[in-house]
C-alpha cells in the first residue's frame, strides 16, 4: 500500500494564512520597532550565506531523523510495534501539521492521521507527544538557566529566580505533594499505583528515551552555535553554545507556529551580550527557521515516496481496548495530577505594553482537549455530563462568543484582550473542562476525590507557607523571598486568590459520593476540618470583600443544608479564628513591645476610592449597553473605549454585566435558555438533603454567581476545571438535574 503524507488540513487555508499573518505582523513589528534592526544588512547577509545553509539543513534533516527514532521508541515503549518505517511518516506529518497548527495539537493531529490505519487511540498520541515536551522542557530549561548565569551572570539569574520564584514554587509544589500524600485516604493503593509507574524495566526504557532525547538537543544547539560562528568567527565559542541554548528554549515554548517570533525576541536580546548587533542577531533567527521549516517539508516529500509492503496483521483498536486500558488511565491521571499542581501558579511577564499570563497547566489543558476531541470523532465516544443538554450550551456559547468578537470588529477593530484573552481563552478553558471530564471518565471518582485531596493540600501549603513568611517578616526576621504586597498565592492577584480558595473549598464538598461513601473514605474528620478552615483563612487573609461576601454565603448554604457536612464546618471556622487571631495577637505583640512598625499578614480591605472607580465601572457598562441593547457592544469594545473615559483601560468588573454589555440581551436570554435544565434542577432541589456531589456542584454555581457579581471570573481557569471534576458522568450514573 503506498503511503501519501495527508496535508488536507493545509486546504483550509484561511486558517493557514490568519496563523502566519500573526507571525508575520510580529516579525514586522520587532523589525520596526527596533532602532538597530537594518532591513538591508539582513538581506545582504541572507543573499550571502549559500553554502553554509546547505551543511546547516543536512544537520537539521539529521536532528529530525533523530526525533523520528525517539517517537518510534515512545511507540514500542506503549507496546506499539509498528516498523520504523511508519513511524517516521507519522513524525513528519505531526511536524508538519505542527507548521499551520498549535505546535502539540498539530503534531499530535498530524500523528493521528498518518497512521490512523494502525487504530492507535488518541490518548496515547497524546500521551507521547506530552513526555516527549516533559524530558525535552526538563532538559532545555536546565541548559538554558546554566546558560543565562554563564552569560548574564549570577546576579541576574538570582534577580529572575526571585522574580519569578522559581526555586520557591517548585520546593512548595514538592513538599506539598508529599505531605498530601500522607493524608490521602486509602493512600496504599496510590502508592501501589506510583510504584507500577516506576519499575526498573521502565525507569531503562525512559533512560534509553532521555539520551536520545539528550542527543537530538545537542544538535538542536550545535545548529544554532554553527549559525552564529558563520556569521561572526570571532565570537567565543562557550558564550555561542551559552546563547545557543538560551534561544533555543524560547524557540521551542509552543505558542507560535514553529517558534515565529518567541525565538527573533530572544536572539536579539541574547545575543546582544555577545556583541552582534540586532539586524545579525535577526537574520540568525530568520535563517534557522526557514531552514527548519524546509527540511519539514523536504523530509514530506522523501517519505512520501517510500512504498510500505508490510501488511497489517494486528488490529491494534482491539489490541489496546483489550490489554491497554490500564495505559490510559494512568495517562488521564499523571494529566490530571500535573493540571491540578500547575493551576495555581502563575507567572505575569511585562513585555512593552502587553501583559502576559503565563500558567504551566495551559499546555495540559489544550492536550486534555485533543484526547477528547479525537475521542468524540476517531471513536465515536459520547461526551456525556450530569447536566442535561450541556453540550449544547457549549455549542452554542462559543457560537455567541464568534458573533460577539465580529460584532467588536466591527466597532473599535481586534484587540489582544477579545482575540488572545477571550476567543483563544475560551479554548483554553474547554481544555480544563475536558480534562476534568477525562479523569472522571477513565478513573471513576476514586481518582476525582484523590485530585480534590492533592489540590487542597496544595492550597493549604501556599496559604500556611505565605502566612508563615509574612508572619516571620512581621515580627523582625529578615527572609529573602519575593512576598508580594497583598496575600495573593501564587495567582498574581488576591481576588483570584480568593475566587481558587472558593472553588477549592467547593470540590471539598464531593469527596464521596453520599454519606455512606463519605464515611468508607477513612478520612479523618478532624483532618478535614483542619483543612477546611485553613482554606477559609485563605479567602480572609486575601482582603477580597468579594471573597468575604462569598465564604459567608457559601458557608450558611452548607449548614443549611442537612448534610454531614456541618459539624466539620463548625470545626473548620472555629481553626479559622484560630489562625486569625494568633497571627493579629503576634503582630500587635511585635509593634507594642519589640517597637516593630509590622504591617499585619492580611491584605488591606479597600475603601471608598475602590466602591467610586467600581461605580463609575457599572455606569459606564450601561451606557455603552444602552447604545446597543439587543445584540451589545461587541467583545473587547468596553476595554477598548473605556480609557476615553477613565483614562486607562479597564475590565467590567462583574461577569453578569459583562455579558450583558458585550453579548447584549439576546445573548443572555440564549445562554439562559441553554441552561434551563440546570437552572430548575438547582432551584428545585436547593434545600432538599442529598448526595456530597450535589452538594459540590451548587457550592461551586454559588461561588461563581456570588463572587461573579463584584468580579469578572469567566475566564478563572480553575472553575472550569472543578466544573468538569463534578458534573462529568461515568456510565454508571444517571444524571443529578
Amino acid at each position: 500500500m503506498d503511503f501519501k503524507i495527508n496535508i488536507s488540513f493545509l486546504k483550509k487555508k484561511k486558517w493557514f494564512i490568519a496563523k502566519y499573518i500573526i507571525v508575520i505582523c510580529l516579525l514586522f513589528y520587532i523589525i520596526f520597532t527596533h532602532e538597530s534592526v537594518s532591513l538591508n544588512d539582513i538581506f545582504l547577509t541572507l543573499v550571502n550565506f549559500q553554502s553554509g545553509a546547505a551543511l546547516l539543513l543536512l544537520i537539521l534533516l539529521f536532528n529530525l531523523c533523530v526525533v523520528c527514532f525517539r517517537f518510534w521508541l515512545f511507540l514500542k515503549y506503549y507496546k506499539c510495534n509498528i516498523s520504523i518505517i511508519d513511524a517516521f511518516k507519522g513524525c513528519i506529518t505531526g511536524n508538519l501539521a505542527g507548521l499551520v497548527f498549535i505546535p502539540v495539537m498539530g503534531q499530535v493531529l498530524g500523528r493521528q492521521i498518518a497512521l490512523k490505519k494502525f487504530n492507535i487511540p488518541p490518548i496515547m498520541q497524546v500521551s507521547i507527544a506530552v513526555y516527549e515536551k516533559l524530558v525535552i522542557s526538563i532538559i532545555s530549561i536546565s541548559a538554558a538557566f546554566i546558560s543565562a548565569v554563564y552569560i548574564f551572570g549570577y546576579t541576574f539569574a538570582a534577580e529572575i529566580l526571585n522574580k519569578f520564584k522559581l526555586f520557591e514554587i517548585p520546593f512548595s509544589i514538592t513538599i506539598a505533594l508529599i505531605i498530601s500524600l500522607f493524608f490521602w485516604s486509602n493512600q496504599k493503593i496510590f502508592f501501589f499505583w506510583l510504584k507500577s509507574q516506576f519499575d526498573w524495566k521502565n525507569f531503562l526504557k525512559i533512560f534509553q528515551l532521555v539520551i536520545v532525547s539528550i542527543f537530538g538537543y545537542l544538535i538542536t544547539i550545535l545548529s544554532f552555535l554553527f549559525l552564529i560562528k558563520v556569521l561572526d568567527q570571532n565570537i567565543n565559542i562557550f558564550e555561542a553554545l551559552a546563547a545557543s541554548a538560551i534561544i533555543s528554549f524560547f524557540s521551542s515554548i509552543p505558542i507560535t507556529p514553529n517558534g515565529w517570533g518567541i525565538r527573533e525576541l530572544a536572539s536579539i536580546t541574547v545575543l546582544a551580550k555577545l556583541g552582534l548587533d540586532p539586524s545579525e542577531a535577526l537574520t540568525i533567527s530568520i535563517l534557522y527557521g526557514a531552514l527548519s521549516m524546509l527540511t519539514i517539508l523536504i523530509a514530506a516529500f522523501l517519505i512520501s515516496k517510500i512504498k510500505n509492503t508490510d501488511k497489517l496483521d494486528i488490529n491494534y483498536s482491539i489490541y489496546f481496548n483489550n490489554h491497554n486500558i490500564s495505559t490510559n488511565i494512568n495517562i488521564i491521571i499523571f494529566l490530571g495530577i500535573s493540571i491540578s499542581t500547575f493551576i495555581l501558579y502563575q507567572f505575569h511577564i511585562d513585555f512593552r505594553d502587553i501583559k502576559l499570563a503565563i500558567n504551566f497547566a495551559d499546555p495540559l489543558a489544550l492536550i486534555a482537549l485533543l484526547v477528547m476531541c479525537g475521542n468524540f470523532i476517531l471513536l465515536r465516544q459520547k461526551i456525556v455530563w450530569e447536566i442535561k443538554e450541556f453540550n449544547y450550551f457549549l455549542l452554542i456559547f462559543s457560537a455567541l462568543l464568534l458573533i460577539a468578537f465580529v460584532n467588536g470588529w466591527f466597532n473599535v477593530g481586534i484587540t489582544s484582550w477579545s482575540l488572545m484573552g477571550r476567543l483563544i481563552g475560551w479554548i483554553v478553558l474547554m481544555g480544563y473542562l475536558s480534562a476534568g471530564y477525562l479523569l472522571v471518565f477513565y478513573g471513576g471518582e476514586f481518582w476525582r476525590d484523590k485530585l480534590i485531596q492533592t489540590l487542597a493540600f496544595l492550597a493549604i501549603f501556599i496559604i500556611l507557607f505565605q502566612f508563615s513568611a509574612r508572619l516571620l517578616i512581621g515580627i523582625g526576621f529578615n527572609i529573602d523571598l519575593n512576598i508580594a504586597e497583598s496575600f495573593q498565592g501564587y495567582s498574581g492577584n488576591r481576588n483570584a486568590f480568593a475566587f481558587q480558595l472558593l472553588v477549592i473549598i467547593s470540590l471539598i464538598f464531593g469527596l464521596g459520593s453520599s454519606r455512606k461513601v463519605f464515611y468508607s473514605l477513612d478520612i479523618d474528620k478532624y483532618k478535614i476540618a483542619f483543612v477546611l478552615g485553613v482554606l477559609i483563612l485563605g479567602v480572609i487573609l486575601t482582603g477580597s470583600r468579594a471573597g468575604h461576601i462569598t465564604v459567608i454565603t457559601l458557608l450558611l448554604f452548607v449548614l443549611v443544608w442537612k448534610s454531614h457536612w456541618q459539624r466539620i464546618i463548625i470545626y473548620s471556622i472555629i481553626v479559622a479564628l484560630l489562625f486569625w487571631l494568633f497571627q493579629i495577637s503576634l503582630i500587635s505583640i511585635a509593634n507594642n513591645f519589640l517597637e516593630i512598625n509590622s504591617p499585619y499578614i492580611q491584605s488591606n480591605i479597600t475603601g471608598v476610592s475602590s466602591d467610586y472607580m467600581r461605580i463609575d465601572l457599572i455606569i459606564l457598562a450601561l451606557k455603552m449597553w444602552w447604545e446597543s441593547p439587543i445584540f451589545g457592544i461587541g467583545l473587547g469594545t468596553f476595554f477598548a473605549r473605556s480609557s476615553e473615559y477613565l483614562g486607562s483601560a479597564y475590565v467590567i468588573h462583574s461577569t453578569p454585566l459583562w455579558l450583558l454589555t458585550e453579548f447584549g440581551l439576546f445573548g443572555v436570554l440564549i445562554i439562559i435558555l441553554s441552561l434551563k435544565n440546570f437552572i430548575i434542577g438547582i432551584l428545585s432541589n436547593i434545600f432538599s438533603t442529598a448526595a456530597s456531589k450535589n452538594i459540590a456542584i451548587k457550592s461551586l454555581i454559588i461561588s461563581f454567581s456570588v463572587f461573579g457579581l463584584f468580579h469578572e471570573i469567566f475566564y478563572q481557569r480553575i472553575f472550569w476545571f472543578g466544573l468538569g471534576l463534578l458534573i462529568a458522568k461515568t456510565n454508571q450514573h444517571k444524571s443529578l438535574y
